[in-house]
């Protein structure tokens, strides 16, 4: 369920590019929050599950900065910084 919503956080982080849509979904995890964030804020292990994932990081906090970049066979790299 994690990895889901890590799923969901980084085509939301794609959807506020230049391309925008819009993504609902509902669920409930079963873990404390400080899991659940530790999770999503962990950068290093996307890479594990994401073979598109060429970089993703930044500042965690408000107003901080993000950068991720996507690159899949037969298409064209895709940046987001924000």
């Amino acid at each position: 369920m994690i990895l889901y919503i890590i799923m969901m956080l980084i085509l939301l982080l794609v959807g506020l590019g230049s391309n925008s849509f819009e993504i609902k979904d509902q669920g409930d995890i079963y873990a404390p929050k400080d899991k659940v964030w530790a999770t999503i804020i962990d950068f290093e292990s996307y890479s594990e599950w994401n073979s598109q994932l060429e970089y993703l990081g930044g500042e965690v906090k408000p107003n901080g900065q993000i950068h991720l970049k996507l690159s899949a066979d037969g298409a064209d790299p895709y940046e987001f910084i924000q």
